[in-house]
């Protein structure tokens, strides 16, 4: 993809084809009559056997070599262009046509300061070629010199103000530097000059792309596809589009076309198995990135996205030694030792994965990702204290990074800090006001340090957001009774068990409140009806016990009180 050139038309050869020159024999001119009649019928193969005869007719006529130098290029055979230009040229310096051929070859094969040396030879020859300069302005802008590039993109718009080819070379090129709007401008004027120019279109439809314009992407894409049905380039483009909208099954319905056009091209396949890591389906995303790395083993991000494959397919030994080749290749070391780490994990090689994470934080000391994976996997076996020094130093490199605040709430929580708890949750709640979790922990936090007024502030808005949680109601009716508002209370519970029914929670904390308050037959209601639903609630064992030796009770409330015991619980 980029620049663009005259094109090749077979009808028009004739046109480009040389006249033979005078004296020439009758059969040389016959020859060249019957090259025209097969380039109309599109058999080039064959016009190359009729310019074969011309050259052995009169291998002395530069403008055969030109000609069939021009052919073979077209063919792809560019070493055999390469010499026929290169033959004309030898046998006469003037033709610019020779020069500005092999120019085009040579930027085909990629040698573009060869290409920029004839092509300059070309332009002194034949000053006054559009296509000249455009070729040139290819070549400077592939040998990243944008502004000489520019300077032969207008002049060749200068002498052929018409020439589509121009305003699109011109476009990329200011894409490329960044003047967008530019870019679009005169690509649209190259579709306008040419609707049938499906490079520009193409062009176009990736500048929108990139700028967010998907749909205006979608219509450039399906015109320049509509324009050259087997265009693999401009499919595959459109997959990426398809893929940045997230329509997964049409961006691999598309690469699967490019792919069967371009067999050869790996960044179509990366990208369909991008695709397939996105859908879920692994196989397909190992195959595809396999295939990449079969045809381009210099390219490591093949093997980094094929470790995902790897690891969701539970092939770990796979994945870890993908991320060996990757590290070998320079990549990432913090990156590729906690990926390491996961793939130890799931192996069950507990301590080599702490090992690389190690090694992954001491590679990348400045990146928070590191700490937090650490810190989550010291979580996970017990470590808290190592846990929460992990966790604190992702907050000093990353103050408002929401999970690590919620991890630090966590573990001061169980730790019973209610203060650095209610600092965390507090913290997380102004990053994330809209998460009811987090308001619902901070209101717990508030409520066991007594902060009754903000544990209801809190649980207000909460029940806003959040309005048919039984369990809401259940604490906040918890909390009123707590501040003496029994008959808040009583409505709160009242409005949990209309919500649920089997809410133990409500029950549990309704049978309390009326433990406090002396109503003792509903106190011991509520807490039968946990118990009903929940034979351990070793919790509703020990108030009810309360509650019978308030009543007097003394043999009911000794076994109850055994009961809640043997579970572990004795009051709080």
């Amino acid at each position: 993809m980029g620049i663009e050139f005259k094109k090749f038309i077979p009808s028009l050869l004739v046109l480009v084809f040389s006249v033979p020159a005078a004296g020439q024999s009758d059969a040389v001119s016959e020859l060249y009559q019957e090259a025209v009649e097969l380039t109309e019928a599109g058999d080039m193969w064959g016009v190359i056997e009729v310019l074969d005869s011309i050259a052995e007719l009169d291998p002395d006529y530069a403008p055969v070599y030109i000609d069939r130098g021009m052919i073979y290029r077209d063919l792809g055979e560019l070493d055999l262009s390469l010499q026929d230009y290169t033959t004309a040229i030898e046998l006469d310096t003037s033709f610019g046509s020779a020069y500005y051929g092999r120019g085009m070859t040579y930027f085909y094969m990629a040698e573009y300061e060869n290409a920029l040396a004839d092509l300059e030879e070309a332009i002194i020859l034949s000053p006054y070629e559009s296509d000249y300069y455009n070729a040139r302005g290819a070549s400077f802008k592939a040998l990243g010199q944008s502004e000489l590039a520019l300077q032969d993109f207008d002049r060749a718009i200068e002498l052929d103000p018409e020439s589509s080819s121009g305003y699109n070379n011109r476009g990329w090129l200011m894409y490329d530097m960044g003047n967008v709007q530019q870019a679009i401008d005169d690509l649209t004027i190259a579709v306008s000059l040419d609707p049938g120019n499906e490079l520009a279109y193409m062009h176009r439809g990736v500048i929108y792309a990139d700028m967010g314009e998907m749909e205006l992407a979608l219509q450039d894409f399906d015109r320049a596809i509509e324009i050259k049905p087997d265009y693999a380039q401009c499919i595959s483009y459109r997959g990426d589009t398809y893929s940045a909208m997230g329509q997964m099954q049409k961006a691999i319905e598309d690469y699967n076309a490019a792919i069967a056009l371009a067999p050869a091209r790996d960044v179509i396949y990366f990208n369909r198995g991008l695709c397939y890591l996105e859908v879920g389906n692994y196989q397909g995303a190992a195959d595809d990135l396999s295939m990449v790395i079969s045809l381009n083993p210099a390219d490591v991000e093949a093997y980094v996205n094929r470790v995902e494959a790897s690891m969701n397919l539970g092939s770990y030994e796979a994945a870890l030694e993908d991320l060996g080749t990757a590290l070998e290749m320079g990549y990432d070391p913090g990156f590729i030792y906690n990926n390491m780490a996961v793939a130890h994990m799931n192996m069950g090689q507990y301590d080599t994965a702490l090992e690389d994470l190690n090694q992954a934080v001491s590679h990348d000391p400045d990146n928070p990702d590191r700490y937090f994976t650490r810190g989550d996997y010291l979580w996970t076996i017990g470590d808290l204290e190592g846990s929460m020094a992990d966790f604190e130093r992702v907050l000093e490199l990353d103050p408002n990074n929401l999970t690590a605040h919620l991890r630090m709430g966590f573990g001061y929580l169980s730790a019973d800090q209610l203060e650095e708890a209610n600092y965390h949750y507090s913290a997380a709640a102004e990053l994330d006001p809209g998460d009811p979790d987090i308001l619902y922990y901070r209101a717990y936090t508030n409520f066991r340090l007594e902060n009754y007024d903000r544990a209801l502030s809190d649980f207000d808005v909460l029940m806003q957001q959040v309005p048919d949680d039984p369990t809401y109601y259940s604490v906040r009716g918890w909390i009123y009774g707590k501040t003496g508002q029994t008959d808040r209370a009583m409505e709160d519970f009242a409005t949990a068990i209309e919500l649920d029914p089997y809410c133990k929670t409500a029950y549990l904390n309704r049978g309390e409140t009326c433990l406090e308050t002396g109503d003792y037959d509903q106190a011991l209601e509520d807490l039968d009806r946990v118990i009903e639903l929940d034979s351990y609630a070793a919790q509703a064992y020990y108030s009810r016990a309360r509650v019978h030796e308030a009543l007097g009770n003394d043999e009911a409330a000794q076994e109850d009180y055994a009961t809640a015991s043997s579970m572990g619980y004795y009051g709080q």
